[in-house]
């Protein structure tokens, strides 16, 4: 997996994330790293539902691609996020939940 060593762009990736999750859109950033190596962040996101016993819950399922010149790309694991109660996508899939796209 490629190394995406420094804070700042961690927190460029989770704010990238964040941003795909709430607008229910898929985004991409490109800009120049400390290191002087252009970076491209792309987040897709795909609407599901999760099936519980209480009943379906809202959920997306986020892909996460990162390029860094010269050193190559990586995917990240997809991460299933769900709505929470208050409306926010920041809430993890309940145990047991069914994935549905």
């Amino acid at each position: 997996m490629l190394a995406v060593a420094n804070e700042r762009d961690k927190q460029r990736i989770a704010a990238l994330q964040e941003a795909a999750l709430q607008a229910g859109k898929n985004r991409t950033e490109t800009y120049v790293g400390d290191d002087g190596r252009r970076r491209t962040i792309a987040a897709r996101v795909q609407d599901v539902s999760a099936k519980t016993e209480t009943g379906a819950i809202k959920c997306r399922r986020l892909h996460t691609d990162i390029t860094v010149e010269g050193s190559g790309s990586t995917t990240v694991a997809p991460q299933y996020t769900c709505q929470g109660p208050d409306g926010s996508w920041n809430m993890r899939p309940p145990a047991g939940a069914i994935m549905a796209a």
